[in-house]
């Protein structure tokens, strides 16, 4: 779990620090429409990835269950998600 945490933040980093530099240089630029979030990296049954919401890039980390216990009908996909 911990190498997954380090993962998702070197793979961001480059991200925030970059974003917090143009905030600090102008004042903030309205988001630009995405298609969605951006896959960055992949790590065994975990993905990363970054979103931008409210013009703040969001970086996360995210993995579906492999097995469900008990079994209940309906429940859908159960997503691990840490942001």
């Amino acid at each position: 779990m911990k190498s997954i945490l380090l993962l998702c933040l070197l793979l961001c980093l480059p991200w925030g620090a970059s974003l917090h530099a143009a905030q600090a240089q102008t004042k903030a630029k309205p988001a630009a429409t995405t298609a969605g979030p951006k896959l960055i990296g992949k790590f065994d049954d975990w993905r990363a990835a970054t979103h931008v919401e409210a013009g703040q890039t969001v970086c996360y980390a995210f993995t579906n269950a492999t097995s469900s216990v008990p079994a209940t009908t309906g429940r859908g996909t159960v997503t691990l998600t840490i942001t």
